[in-house]
């Protein structure tokens, strides 16, 4: 199994955001796993996070919303590849 389809699994595993129960804090913590647990681009953590997080949210982020996380993600603090 490649690093990739692992951040699949573990993304897989983790809450989807529901609006009104702190669906942000959901995304972000999904895109923080991605691009500092994993250390996935920012392209490729987009991808996962738009095709295997998304469809799980209620509703579902719009392409510039996951950007503006994923983006948000890199430059927030955190130890970058401890799930590797």
């Amino acid at each position: 199994m490649d690093i990739i389809d692992r951040a699949i699994a573990y993304v897989a595993k983790m809450d989807a955001a529901v609006s009104g129960a702190n669906g942000h804090d959901a995304t972000f913590a999904v895109a923080c796993v991605l691009v500092k647990g994993f250390d996935l681009g920012e392209d490729v953590a987009l991808g996962v996070l738009r095709d295997h997080f998304n469809p799980r949210c209620a509703p579902a982020w719009s392409e510039a919303e996951l950007k503006h996380k994923v983006v948000s993600a890199a430059n927030a603090a955190g130890e970058v590849g401890e799930l590797l």
